[in-house]
């Protein structure tokens, strides 16, 4: 798409835009996006599928359901498939 005044792909590499957070802003000045280092970014991944990992487990606790065995969940589930 042609924008007047505007490139259409960002000179060169982003890489040196990485060494620290960086943020989007649109025409109003509204932050709309972030830029962060890959190093930054796997390890907030892995910290938000952790977080997810604890609070399904205290959900699960909670719940007051019987706990079944993997093994057996697997076979419910592959029973209920066929």
């Amino acid at each position: 798409m042609d924008r007047p005044g505007r490139p259409e792909r960002l000179p060169g590499s982003v890489e040196p835009l990485c060494d620290q957070p960086a943020r989007g802003q649109n025409r109003n000045g509204n932050r709309i996006g972030v830029i962060v280092p890959m190093s930054d970014y796997l390890r907030l991944t892995a910290e938000l599928e952790e977080l997810e990992s604890i609070r399904a487990y205290d959900e699960a606790k909670q719940s007051g359901d019987e706990a079944v065995p993997f093994n057996q969940a697997v076979r419910e589930i592959e029973q209920d498939r066929l």
